[in-house]
């Protein structure tokens, strides 16, 4: 799980010069030949960003989550969750393996005035830790 900096297909890129085709062809097979499977994910589709203005804006799924068919046997209720992007130029990503199917994965929307209450960083850490 993270960022290969590659695409599989020109689907998975917005914005700035095509894809380079023999890269991702090469990726594509280098995740074959290794028997990895992409797992998929819950949106954004994109997950980096140059940052730029809406004229020169490039978006990328750059970030994934690949796994072995045996893997994918042991956890088969995951899922991977793209967050939106807040302070970095890649979203952050959630793998859950013990999702429920009866269960869709809930958004989380994240308000940046959260950022200026004064026990913000104590918050996070507590809930994450």
């Amino acid at each position: 799980m993270g960022d290969f900096n590659q695409v599989v297909s020109s689907t998975q890129k917005l914005g700035g010069s095509p894809v380079n085709l023999c890269h991702s062809m090469a990726f594509s097979d280098r995740i074959n030949n290794m028997n990895l499977i992409d797992l998929g994910f819950v949106s954004p589709k994109f997950t980096w960003s140059n940052l730029q203005s809406f004229n020169n804006l490039i978006l990328e799924r750059l970030d994934r989550t690949l796994a072995n068919s045996r893997w994918k046997v042991l956890f088969l209720n995951n899922v991977t969750i793209h967050f939106s992007r807040w302070s970095s130029d890649h979203c952050p990503m959630l793998l859950d393996t013990e999702l429920m199917d009866s269960h869709p994965p809930r958004k989380v929307r994240f308000e940046s005035i959260w950022l200026n209450h004064s026990d913000f960083h104590n918050v996070v850490s507590s809930s994450w830790g």
